[in-house]
């Protein structure tokens, strides 16, 4: 009889076991991992503003008008080229924003000229950096390429920015 119940406190320490991994197991979907994903959902990029023309008309074209007007001359103070630089940042971070507001994330073009407004706004606020006017203007007119390129492809013939 003490064999017996010996054998079947086993069996219910063994069964209580199996339990518990089997409710730790179902259960874990509602632990960190969840917690994690519902953080990542939080901190997802998402539009503040959906509408495509009052995006470019908030972010892009009072920058490109200030960079525009900025780059007609050559800066001759600390503070015209800090706003030089500026602008041109946020016109580089715009075409990673840019990036995650293709219609069809397949869309080579679209990814291509919000890429290289990226990487030619990055050129220019490099070079306002360093105060270099000529690369600053060579690489702001292949900024507004890619804009005007973007803009032949998705927007209207009349969206043509002049350098």
């Amino acid at each position: 009889m003490y064999r017996t119940s010996k054998v079947a406190c086993c069996w219910a320490i063994l069964l209580a076991l199996a339990c518990g991994g089997v409710w730790l197991n179902t259960s874990a979907g509602h632990g960190p991992a969840t917690a994690a994903e519902e953080a990542k959902k939080k901190r997802a990029v998402e539009p503040v503003e959906g509408d495509m023309h009052e995006f470019m008309g908030h972010l892009y074209e009072p920058a490109y008008k200030r960079l525009r007007q900025s780059l007609a001359s050559k800066p001759t103070s600390q503070e015209a080229w800090k706003n030089v630089a500026s602008d041109a940042l946020i016109l580089a971070e715009g075409g990673n924003l840019l990036l995650g507001r293709s219609a069809d994330s397949t869309d080579d073009h679209w990814a291509s000229n919000a890429t290289g407004i990226r990487t030619f706004g990055s050129f220019v606020y490099r070079s306002a950096r360093e105060k270099d006017y000529m690369n600053a203007v060579f690489y702001y007119r292949h900024m507004v390429e890619q804009c005007n390129d973007c803009h032949r492809e998705f927007g209207s013939p009349d969206m043509r920015l002049e350098p």
